[in-house]
């Protein structure tokens, strides 16, 4: 069965095969709540990067991996279902992860958004400008989440996820990323008010993204196995 048997599970209540699923697999590597203190914009980028690989190394590939879809789209985004990598595993189980993420009982919990998504510019409340990149030449291609073997431009090349501008902040349990414009892929991180972006790569490293990064090189880093890997 191997890493996707936790969406071969069954229950009378909805999603809650899955949600036991994954919370089951995160207390093995996660204790005790979420800290309620406010941390700087990298030490959260740390802190997710970190929950990706614990994803990872749970079920042998990062999120998204929503197994329940309406019109070929993913109910709620891979930030809801790293929560119990969060210490979050209590407000994990209160969503209904069969319904999207819009829905009465799903939206109710929009302003329970941790304080790791929280980014500096972004006002409204509920809503994160942390995102992957997503759609064809990216990690992330829709369905299940991605295999780090995935990335043969090597994890220390590629780009896992960002904190965008203000500007392209959305709910944050809601699953939309940032399209890849190849020919000018900086345009998808939208405003800045310093002139850079911070990015996870696949390795967990942080980094900053300039606003003035060549085009092609911030496509490279992008792609997981274009086979294009330029340092990043």
């Amino acid at each position: 069965m191997g890493g996707i048997g936790f969406f071969l599970f069954s229950s009378d209540k909805p999603g809650e095969g899955l949600a036991k699923a994954i919370t089951d697999k995160a207390d093995a590597v996660v204790n005790g709540d979420a800290p309620k203190m406010k941390k700087s914009a990298v030490e959260n980028m740390k802190q997710i990067g970190l929950a990706f690989h614990n994803f990872h190394d749970s079920f042998t590939r990062f999120p998204p991996a929503d197994a329940h879809l309406v019109d070929g789209k993913p109910l709620l985004s891979w930030r809801v279902h790293m929560l119990p990598f969060f210490g979050q595993a209590e407000l994990y189980k209160q969503f209904n992860l069969k319904e999207p993420w819009d829905s009465p009982q799903n939206k109710a919990l929009l302003s329970k958004m941790p304080a790791v998504f929280e980014c500096d510019g972004v006002s409204q409340p509920g809503y994160t400008s942390i995102m992957t990149f997503s759609g064809k030449g990216t990690p992330f291609t829709g369905g299940q989440g991605p295999r780090l073997r995935k990335f043969t431009d090597g994890s220390s090349n590629t780009i896992l996820f960002v904190q965008a501008g203000p500007n392209k902040a959305v709910p944050w349990t809601q699953p939309i990323d940032l399209p890849l414009d190849a020919t000018n892929p900086t345009s998808a991180l939208g405003q800045s008010t310093n002139g850079e972006f911070l990015c996870t790569l696949a390795d967990g490293a942080v980094k900053k993204i300039s606003s003035g990064t060549p085009a092609q090189t911030l496509k490279n880093a992008i792609q997981p196995d274009d086979g294009n890997p330029a340092p990043f």
